[in-house]
């Protein structure tokens, strides 16, 4: 990433930010292991293990924003790449793909695990045409222990992936079994060898990109005795890997088309730009549970063309969540006006079955029903304070989706 005027690898900079605000050392900080040995250094000196979450957390806001590296865009560009799973906590991965193949749009499915929260794959995986990144050691979060970040949580992540309980994310793991494996970036340590060596098949084909082999011949070893299918890129490091890799993939597709069209399965949320925040906190707290959202401010002036794309996409989503509040109610909101009423009643009578429209208040009491048109209030109105959705709403919100998806690709 970019960093006063310099680049900087963004974990090892956020380390140093971290030291810094913990007051501990930032001296001699082993090279790709920094954040994790600077945790290690706060815990040696403090129990308080959340203030080492929230001040993460922090540091990593005050960076923003971040421009999405090049070699990830570059990644994210060869559109037969589907499932990417990352060792990180950071989001850059998924807005590649969305920069990259959606042109913004938030579209890439998301998901990620912890011991707390044991998420998996869809079962309907294969039949979603979308670009998927798993995020193995959690994502970045307001929760504390969401994601590893020391060598004890490190640890924990592991033994749990590791338990083949039931609500592993056995699906993922059967995944990789059946899959080839292309590894960037990697540092051999030792947990990253046991997954290796328990989740994938020697026959199948692992090509791997090691910073500085030099230093992990133990790691090359290990890897040429585990498997007959491996190859080593030693060339360079994993941005010239990606690099090379890119321009043989254009040069065997000389108008690759990366851009994906379809929107199919995602939920629409339409909000009024007084209730902007509220609607990031929604569309947050989905995508955080592994639904994929699209996000639109319904009361900006737009062209008729963008009108009639709007709907199109809209008509290719299995819900339409529109919020409202005692701020926003005055302002004249675009799904009031007939044409988006005449989209919402043409996606619910294409699935009568299946509910489409979600309507959400963002205040303490209900809506008065002078607010809203008579289009929308014959629907259950959900009542989520301060955009935050509780359990039973978001559970609601998957199960449709996923019903909606399994209808739509039988």
């Amino acid at each position: 990433m970019e960093h006063n005027n310099q680049e900087a690898l963004l974990y090892p900079l956020m380390a140093r930010k971290l030291a810094n605000s913990l007051m501990v050392s930032a001296d001699n900080l082993p090279e790709g292991h920094e954040l994790e040995e600077v945790a290690q250094r706060y815990q040696a000196v403090s129990d308080d293990s959340t203030k080492l979450y929230r001040t993460l957390g922090g540091v990593f806001n005050e960076l923003q924003p971040i421009e999405t590296p090049k070699p990830l865009r570059k990644l994210a560009e060869i559109s037969k790449f589907k499932l990417f799973i990352t060792t990180t906590f950071d989001p850059l991965m998924s807005n590649a793909l969305d920069i990259e193949r959606f042109n913004g749009h938030r579209q890439t499915l998301v998901f990620s695990y912890s011991p707390n929260d044991k998420q998996d794959l869809p079962r309907e995986f294969d039949r979603l045409n979308r670009p998927t990144v798993f995020h193995l050691m959690g994502r970045i979060t307001r929760t504390p222990y969401s994601y590893a970040i020391s060598k004890q949580s490190n640890r924990e992540f592991l033994a749990s992936l590791e338990s083949r309980a039931e609500d592993s994310p056995n699906f993922l793991l059967d995944k990789l079994k059946t899959k080839h494996i292309l590894a960037l970036g990697t540092y051999s340590t030792d947990w990253i060898k046991r997954f290796l060596v328990r989740h994938t098949r020697s026959e199948r084909h692992v090509n791997i990109t090691l910073e500085e082999p030099r230093k992990q011949q133990n790691g090359i070893v290990f890897f040429q005795h585990y498997s007959g299918g491996l190859r080593i890129f030693q060339a360079g490091n994993a941005i010239d890997f990606v690099e090379e890799l890119e321009h043989q993939w254009n040069g065997f597709n000389p108008n690759p088309n990366t851009k994906e069209s379809s929107v199919r399965g995602a939920i629409f949320v339409s909000y009024a730009e007084k209730d902007r925040v509220t609607a990031r906190i929604i569309q947050q707290a989905l995508d955080q549970s592994g639904v994929d959202v699209i996000c639109e401010r319904d009361d900006a002036l737009r062209s008729d063309s963008s009108d009639i794309k709007l709907r199109n996409v809209l008509s290719e989503c299995s819900l339409f969540i529109p919020i409202c509040s005692s701020k926003s109610a005055s302002v004249k909101r675009r799904f009031f006006e007939p044409q988006w009423i005449e989209t919402i009643r043409m996606c619910q009578a294409s699935n009568p079955s299946q509910r489409f429209v979600l309507p959400v208040h963002v205040d303490n009491k209900k809506p008065c029903s002078k607010s809203i048109p008579n289009e929308l209030s014959v629907f259950k109105w959900y009542i989520l304070p301060e955009g935050e959705p509780d359990v039973e709403f978001t559970e609601m919100v998957i199960e449709l989706q996923r019903n909606y998806r399994k209808a739509s690709y039988k």
